[in-house]
């Protein structure tokens, strides 16, 4: 570990030469800055980040230096975002705040410099969505587990869910009709956020941020418009396709933000959105409202 006024790396492993030599780079020109490898430790199995006892106490950090104190955090690994996504924890760390971002080594120092500079220019802003969406997450993944417990302790399981869903099922009901609920809550956690009107702006992409998801082609117009909303506020991308794929073909073109299904947002209102369908036709199709509309061929 690393300390100064401006600077501080942390590490758990042998990755520490490459932090070392990013951090001294960037601490030449745009201080305050703290490195944490995401990386797990061989030599040391329960002291790793993700999925590990420390876990807790990274994300204390991360707030603690972002939130309270101003720094950029610059995560990095040797994983890929997308299989580092699958890791819940992870997502809320990465999307939670404007000054985090997140590199897959080996990576070109020039890059993690330009986007250094870029989230130091930046407002501190800490994205509200981001943590209710973990919430959910965590509870769809919850569903299966309790999905399966509740046939060996019922009692124990129907408390459980009650007071993770806000259901209020009695001690005694049939597990069989509380399986039927966490099935379709699996599949479909429903209208969480309906009614509401959420901040941000929130992008379609294929048709719309990929002028082709085959070839993996950028609409520039699209990504340059996100770009600069970038600046104050957050970007959701959402999409009615596979969320999976997606992720994984704009991570392969340097774009990291989320991708969520369109389908968890109906009933809201959203602040901004840009799509390749009408505003109706979003209406209809999704039952989302918006507050700003931007169709992508108008761009």
């Amino acid at each position: 570990m690393v300390n100064d006024q401006t600077l501080e790396v942390f590490d758990n492993n042998i990755a520490m030469k490459e932090a070392l030599f990013m951090a001294f780079e960037i601490r030449k020109k745009y201080p305050p800055v703290c490195i944490i490898s995401m990386q797990y430790s061989e030599s040391n199995p329960e002291n790793k980040w993700l999925g590990g006892s420390n876990y807790d106490e990274l994300a204390e950090l991360v707030r603690n230096k972002v939130e309270k104190e101003g720094f950029v955090a610059v995560l990095y690994g040797t994983d890929s975002l997308s299989y580092l996504s699958k890791n819940l924890k992870f997502v809320d760390l990465l999307y939670k705040y404007k000054k985090v971002c997140f590199f897959k080594a080996p990576f070109i120092l020039k890059e993690v410099l330009a986007e250094v500079k870029r989230l130091r220019e930046l407002p501190n802003l800490k994205d509200e969505l981001a943590e209710r969406i973990s919430v959910m997450s965590i509870k769809q993944d919850s569903a299966s587990r309790l999905h399966h417990d509740i046939c060996h302790r019922p009692n124990e399981i129907i408390a459980k869910v009650n007071k993770l869903y806000g259901t209020s099922y009695a001690p005694d009901t049939d597990p069989e009709i509380v399986r039927e609920f966490l099935s379709k809550y699996r599949e479909n956690p429903g209208n969480e956020f309906a009614g509401e009107f959420l901040k941000g702006v929130f992008c379609d992409v294929e048709g719309t941020l990929l002028a082709s998801a085959e070839t993996g082609e950028i609409n520039k117009p699209a990504l340059d418009k996100l770009l600069e909303f970038d600046k104050d506020s957050f970007i959701t991308l959402w999409t009615g396709g596979d969320v999976e794929k997606l992720q994984r073909i704009l991570e392969e073109k340097g774009i990291n933000w989320k991708v969520l299904p369109k389908s968890i947002f109906s009933g809201a209102t959203v602040e901004v959105a840009i799509d390749d369908l009408s505003a109706d036709d979003l209406k209809k199709d999704y039952n989302i409202s918006t507050q700003r509309f931007i169709r992508v061929s108008e761009l």
